[in-house]
């Protein structure tokens, strides 16, 4: 399997913070004031939340691909002889594919929230450092 955990991806946290920041360019460039914030924050977020989505469900389906091959004779059940024909890297496989309430809750649930408010705090940060270091052009 090629997933990271949970707790490496929950690291990459200030990693996030260089795209939300272009994000924050882009969008203060063409919409100012709250509706320009919220767009910021909220497109960030999608964004961020996009790839370990993605990446869950690249892994859902190369998992799916390795399970289907353990129903030897095709009948859609599991039988023990099948059971007791698995190598370790298969059984390895099942026990990842049975037990993965967690790794989507995660996901879909958790890092979503966590790239809410990560965006939210970067974009709150770049929003006030506008306001109050604004550009100034220099005469002459």
């Amino acid at each position: 399997m090629f997933w990271i955990s949970l707790q490496e991806l929950f690291s990459l946290g200030p990693f996030l913070a260089i795209p939300i920041f272009f994000v924050c360019v882009w969008v203060r460039g063409r919409k100012r004031g709250f509706v320009g914030f919220a767009m910021a924050v909220f497109l960030s977020a999608a964004l961020i939340s996009a790839i370990p989505i993605l990446l869950l469900l690249i892994d859902e389906w190369h998992l799916e691909q390795e399970i289907a091959l353990l129903d030897r004779d095709g009948d859609g059940i599991w039988s023990i002889d099948e059971q007791r024909s698995w190598t370790e890297e298969e059984s390895k496989n099942m026990a990842y594919y049975i037990g993965d309430g967690g790794r989507k809750l995660g996901v879909f649930i958790m890092f979503p929230q966590l790239a809410l408010i990560i965006s939210t705090v970067v974009a709150s940060l770049y929003w006030l450092w506008k306001l109050f270091c604004p550009r100034r052009i220099k005469d002459g």
